[in-house]
């Protein structure tokens, strides 16, 4: 049974969002993962349909793993990177206690060891966003505003480069990845592995996705400012570390701004509004983050070893993630 086949049972807070509950149940997230665990010890790969199969291998194709290469560190109980993402993805989708307790109802922090770690170095700086070098490929930038702390409290930007119709040099990377973040929308058609990664979504979950990436550099005080989206995200580390705060939906009132795009086209919403994180976090490689349609959010990555007693092991000057987009909200008016 597919996921979308759920969705009219699911209380959609997508009109009209209900406040979150006081924060997420270590009992409810343990059972998410056990859930997870079992249908990936259950999960069949001979079993998957040839368009699965088909992403399957250009996912791991475009990281660089074989399923033939014996690659240390790139197995795990047999099974590929792209084997054990998209068992992770079906085992999440029929998740009674992910889809009961979680799905537009709080968010959820899936650890690296609990996703089988196959996120990893999916996507980096040196294998993956330098090929931009000499493409036609332009994402955008935070705006200065951001970047020099005039503003905090609203997401503004500005193209990577001047002229989208030229060549994108990585002179032009360099500059806008000093002292804030770069990021590209719909990367799944830019790059074959994460076009790889939206079909097998889409396979496992039955409804549309897309995928964005966002690139930061060490000690960035505003990655990106408190804002709401219009769709559920699964935020996947795959590189460095980024510190998160998610907050319940803020109270609605008349004149105020879409719910679903709060924070955002000159909107305000500043940390007074929105009151007490229900998780307050270190994201790091290979863990993944669910968060509900309309859930506020904010990033940075000066404060990466805030409230966490572990100490950061990564070496490397950037923190990388891909937000997949589940994009119910875009499609509701068609649900009963």
């Amino acid at each position: 049974m597919k996921f979308i086949s759920t969705l009219q049972l699911l209380p959609l807070h997508i009109v009209a969002i209900q406040a979150a509950s006081s924060g997420t149940s270590c009992s409810l997230t343990e059972s998410v993962i056990q859930e997870i665990k079992s249908a990936q010890i259950a999960f069949d790969p001979s079993s998957i349909s040839h368009l699965v199969a088909s992403a399957v291998r250009d996912f791991d194709t475009a990281i660089g793993h074989s399923i033939d290469d014996g690659s240390e560190g790139l197995v795990k109980d047999g099974k590929s990177p792209g084997l054990r993402g998209y068992s992770f993805f079906t085992g999440l989708a029929k998740s009674a206690t992910f889809l009961n307790e979680f799905w537009h109802k709080k968010p959820l922090l899936l650890g690296a060891d609990d996703t089988a770690n196959w996120i990893e170095n999916s996507f980096t700086v040196e294998r993956d966003l330098k090929l931009v070098e000499g493409s036609y490929i332009s994402g955008h930038r935070t705006s200065d505003v951001l970047r020099n702390g005039t503003r905090t409290d609203t997401w503004l930007f500005s193209s990577l480069k001047d002229d989208v119709a030229r060549k994108t040099t990585w002179a032009e990377v360099e500059d806008a990845l000093n002292g804030g973040t770069i990021y590209f929308n719909n990367a799944g058609s830019l790059w074959p592995g994460i076009g790889a990664l939206c079909r097998m979504c889409i396979d496992a979950f039955g409804i549309p996705s897309n995928v964005n990436v966002y690139v930061t550099p060490n000690g960035v005080n505003v990655s990106v400012p408190p804002h709401t989206d219009r769709q559920d995200v699964l935020v996947m580390q795959t590189t460095g570390e980024k510190h998160w705060k998610v907050y319940a939906p803020p109270k609605r009132s008349k004149g105020k701004s879409d719910a679903l795009a709060r924070g955002k086209n000159g909107d305000v919403l500043d940390e007074d509004e929105l009151g007490e994180p229900l998780l307050d976090i270190i994201l790091r490689k290979g863990d993944v983050l669910y968060i509900p349609t309309g859930y506020p959010h904010t990033t940075d990555t000066i404060d990466t070893e805030k409230n966490d007693e572990v100490p950061s092991t990564e070496d490397t000057d950037y923190s990388v993630h891909l937000t997949m987009g589940l994009v119910l909200a875009n499609i509701s008016s068609l649900l009963p």
